[in-house]
């Protein structure tokens, strides 16, 4: 098993997880040997059954992809990441690893804007797919908490009143959303900043759940 830049530093048995995720994603799909993508950690990643997933990659790809297919206001830089960090701001403790995860898979199939879901049902069933793998993986609900669900939407509504240009074909919400510390989530310099501030979360909300799990 080689080493590389992105496993130098691990953990023998994590680099082992990974080369065997690796080979098992590799050889999920002989029928259809191109339905796969390279990941920033030179991952082969088979989209019809993924089995591996690299945290690094989520944070890599949800910082570098714009929140509403890049439709923001120009004043800030916002990605898919730092919009996963909001909701997990929204949420109590033990629901924080789960908000801010909520979106991972989006690192595999992208973010797709959900009007444009209607017409493309089999997008839906690839991301409903890779979705579930993802929160398999991450050892996370099968389906969406409620909780997580209704952050979700509430994120959208502050979203609205700060990330987005007026227009009257959305109108404001009536009650926007307060969170902690609003402004933290809008100020992201770039991806660079956006990738560092999701892994940090990231540890300390994976740490945060094993301790509330255990009381």
């Amino acid at each position: 098993m080689s080493e590389n830049r992105y496993t130098r530093g691990l953990p023998r048995w994590r680099r082992a997880l990974l080369y065997v995720g690796s080979t098992l994603n590799a050889v999920a799909i002989g029928h259809q040997p191109k339905a796969y993508i390279i990941t920033s950690t030179a991952l082969k990643f088979h989209l019809q059954d993924p089995l591996a997933f690299d945290i690094r990659d989520v944070a890599e790809a949800l910082a570098k992809i714009p929140r509403f297919t890049g439709h923001s206001s120009p004043r800030h830089w916002y990605s898919v990441a730092d919009h996963c960090r909001l909701v997990a701001s929204l949420l109590p403790d033990h629901l924080k690893f789960e908000g801010l995860m909520h979106d991972g898979h989006e690192a595999f199939v992208n973010d797709i804007a959900s009007p444009a879901k209607y017409v493309l049902p089999d997008y839906v069933r690839l991301e409903n797919r890779v979705s579930r793998a993802f929160r398999r993986w991450y050892d996370l609900p099968r389906e969406l908490s409620t909780e997580v669900e209704q952050a979700d939407q509430q994120a959208c509504d502050l979203e609205r009143g700060v990330a987005m240009p007026y227009s009257p074909h959305w109108p404001m919400p009536k009650i926007l959303t307060t969170a902690p510390d609003t402004a933290l989530y809008f100020e992201s310099d770039d991806w660079r900043q956006s990738r560092r501030m999701f892994l940090d979360a990231f540890y300390r909300f994976d740490i945060l759940r094993n301790q509330t799990s255990c009381n």
